[in-house]
Parts: C-alpha cells; structure tokens; sequence
C-alpha cells in the first residue's frame, strides 16, 4: 500500500527532480500520497518527499501569507524529521537552510544547515551551483572554519565544473561577495585571469 501511495507523489518529484515546478494540484497530491505512504511505513525519504512539496506549496505564497506560512512549518518539521532519520542527506540539509532562509529565520540556523550540507555532500554536482548560491550569501555570519570550508568548496567546483564558473562570478559580484571568490582562487593565476575576463564580460 506504501508504494501505492507513493505513485500519487511521484509527478511531483520528478518535476523537482528535472527542475521543473509542480502545479498547485501535483503538489496536492504529492502532499496526500506521501503522507499516507508514512502512515504505513515511515522513511526519511518519504519524509523528504512530503516535507519538498509542503515547501513547494509554501513558495506559491507570499511571507507572512497565512495559508503559506502553514505549509512553510510543515515542510521543516517534516525535512527534519527526515534529518533525524538520514543525517547523511545533503540534500536534506540545503533543502532545510533554504526553507529557513525563506522564513528569515536567524543567519546562524541558515548556516547551520549549508554547513551539514557541505559537510555531509561536498562533492554532489548537483547541488554545487544551488549551495554555492546560498554560501556566498550567507558569508559575513560565518565564522573562519566555515569560510576555508567555503573556500574550498569553490575551488573545488571552479577546478571540476567549468561551466559554472561564469555563474560563480555572477553571484559573487551581483551579491557582493567578490572578495570571498578572489579570496578562495587567489593562489592560481590562471583562475584570477578567467575571473577577470568573466567580470568584464559581465559587467
């Protein structure tokens, strides 16, 4: 019966899964058939499952909207459900730090969760142009441990994915966060050469 319900939520994920957006009514669905296939075998999957759609219903909504605000505790108490579970889920992590972030909870919570995410998956491609993303924003209210992690996060996704280094310099220069980027590239000088001629292309 637990896989059964699952089918009615999986359209849903397989939207967020491509970087699609669900419909109001897929989200639905994905929310009552997760839910049920919890009542019958509870996973942090499906915990994940339930908590990405109640956010996705959330985001349809403005902050402070009430209907919305209902899905927006939810979605975290159900994402971390599923990190009591699973705490090795870096996806569960970034999902959680941007849940919050959305809230405008404390800085120190956001970056609670982009740390566990970073720790527990530094090296998931996926993620690397979202986290990276949320990182550089949230790097005045880190302390010098979490900074080198996210220096080397960087360079890590500077040296194996070039095809997201124009996005890179785009977000540090458009978030002001330039000096982070510089910063974490400054040892090679080949990097600081394409760093430059990617800022004048952008500017």
């Amino acid at each position: 019966m637990a896989a059964l319900e699952d089918s009615a939520a999986a359209p849903a994920i397989a939207k967020y899964q491509a970087d699609k957006v669900p419909g109001h009514s897929e989200l639905l669905d994905c929310v009552d058939g997760a839910a049920k296939a919890l009542s019958w075998i509870r996973s942090s999957v499906r915990l994940s499952n339930l908590a990405t759609c109640e956010f996705g219903l959330a985001s349809k909504g403005a902050v402070g909207d009430p209907d919305a605000d209902k899905w927006q505790a939810r979605a975290e108490e159900h994402q971390l459900e599923s990190l009591k579970l699973n705490p090795l889920d870096g996806y569960a992590w970034l999902r959680l730090a941007i849940m919050r972030s959305r809230r405008g909870a404390q800085s120190r919570d956001v970056v609670a969760a982009l740390v566990m995410s970073l720790t527990t998956a530094p090296n998931v491609r996926s993620m690397w142009n979202t986290r990276a993303w949320y990182l550089l924003r949230y790097v005045p209210m880190m302390t010098v441990e979490e900074l080198t992690m996210v220096r080397d996060q960087l360079r890590t996704i500077w040296q194996w994915q070039p095809e997201s280094r124009r996005y890179l310099v785009e977000t540090a220069f458009r978030n002001g966060r330039w000096d982070m980027l510089t910063w974490s590239l400054r040892d090679d000088r080949d990097a600081m050469t394409e760093v430059e001629k990617l800022l004048q292309a952008i500017e």
